[in-house]
């Protein structure tokens, strides 16, 4: 069953932005544009995660917390608060109502980090992929913190749930990446080591850049490339390291 996220904004900007973002998730995204619509969607529909703005119509924020609350079947949803003031005093009473979490508007990758932190969501599966027979790992055009945080929280499950289904080999697709930089090392290193657990025999794919940067590094200056998933297949079929 799909994790549900409900949003309760005025502002159908921050609502359209909201639903972009977790495009990536797996979940259903529920939306208010009120006080009184989000209670009486929170009580038809039991959210996983509450996302609320502080300054809303009819029932503003505080308003509603309360009410979640001291509602015996609600009080237990986690909530992150959303608002535009940033100052001490608001973010410290923010705290004093028993939140989850804070965001300060504007926002952007922070809001998905923090709502994935709070449900545990995985959101590595989408850089998973399986190809004839072998485990691909394609990494996007830039990896960034939370990337990199996501991936190896979760790929190790991928893995071995791949592993327990006969597969023995994976590429590491760095084909799109535009640079090497210091969250690409930890994550290789942490990868390269799970491949070592799990006797899975692995390929690298980068462009010339990429190659070219890894040599700056002393933990990556060995890694040894190829040009395409052709060439990966290639190598294991003649088992060439």
């Amino acid at each position: 069953m799909k994790l549900k996220i409900l949003m309760i904004d005025g502002s159908q900007t921050i609502r359209r932005i909201v639903a972009k973002a977790f495009k990536s998730f797996d979940c259903d995204l529920l939306e208010a544009a009120n006080g009184v619509e989000g209670l009486a969607v929170a009580n038809r529909e039991k959210p996983d995660l509450i996302l609320l703005d502080l300054t809303m119509p009819i029932l503003d924020g505080e308003e509603i917390l309360s009410q979640l609350k001291s509602d015996p079947v609600l009080k237990s949803v986690p909530v992150v608060i959303l608002t535009a003031d940033a100052g001490r005093e608001k973010v410290v009473k923010i705290a004093q109502l028993g939140v989850r979490d804070s965001l300060v508007k504007p926002f952007k990758e922070e809001l998905k980090s923090k709502s994935a932190r709070t449900l545990q969501l995985d959101t590595s599966s989408k850089y998973v992929q399986s190809q004839d027979g072998d485990l691909a790992l394609k990494i996007p055009t830039v990896i960034n913190a939370t990337i990199g945080n996501d991936l190896s929280t979760h790929l190790r499950a991928n893995v071995s749930e791949a592993v327990d289904s006969g597969i023995d080999k994976r590429v590491i697709d760095l084909g799109q990446l535009k640079g090497a930089d210091f969250n690409l090392v930890r994550l290789g290193l942490s990868k390269f080591q799970l491949c070592g657990e799990l006797t899975i025999k692995h390929r690298i794919i980068g462009s010339d850049r990429v190659q070219q940067e890894c040599k700056l590094y002393e933990d990556t200056k060995d890694w040894r490339f190829v040009g395409s998933m052709e060439a990966a297949k290639t190598a294991f079929a003649t088992d060439v390291a």
